[in-house]
């Protein structure tokens, strides 16, 4: 496996962008209802602090998205780890370090037989040769389908 880097706060920084949207969009709300309780501002004060609270709302949202999917992604690597220190060579293994966090997901799917057999190290190819055909069908003419081949679907039919 690769050496780690050294830890410092230049790359283990969190900066809670989101946190921070979502704590001004709340202290708008906060100061707009306000005014509005003390009869100042109108109708514009309570407009102004029902969209800083849908905005809170919003920032909440994706900030609990955005930090699942991180967490779900990191899990994801650990398990792969885990899963490739019994089934790789420590050469393959360096290369599945190299792999972003799209490639290990997708490899996630591959059975063990594949992956120890290098076959699922040639995702990345086949995943281009993939979108190179994909991409050669999209505009073909009227009627074609622009998100690749169509699906082939199986048909029973029940005897009588």
């Amino acid at each position: 496996m690769r050496a780690m880097p050294e830890q410092s706060y230049a790359n283990h920084a969190h900066r809670p962008m989101l946190t921070v949207l979502g704590y001004l969009f709340l202290t708008i709300a906060m100061v707009c209802f306000y005014y509005r309780w003390r009869e100042i501002g109108g109708r514009t004060m309570m407009a102004l602090g029902i969209a800083g609270l849908i905005a809170t709302n919003l920032m909440l949202l994706l900030m609990s998205r955005s930090y699942t999917t991180r967490l779900q992604d990191r899990i994801i690597k650990i398990e792969m780890r885990m899963r490739a220190a019994g089934l790789l060579t420590p050469e393959q293994q360096r290369m599945l370090a190299a792999l972003g966090n799209k490639h290990i997901v997708a490899l996630r799917f591959a059975s063990d037989a594949e992956l120890a057999a290098g076959r699922a190290g040639g995702a990345r190819a086949a995943g281009a040769r993939r979108h190179q055909a994909r991409d050669q069908d999209v505009g073909a003419g009227p009627g074609s389908n622009l998100i690749g081949p169509a699906p082939v679907v199986a048909t029973c039919r029940s005897s009588p």
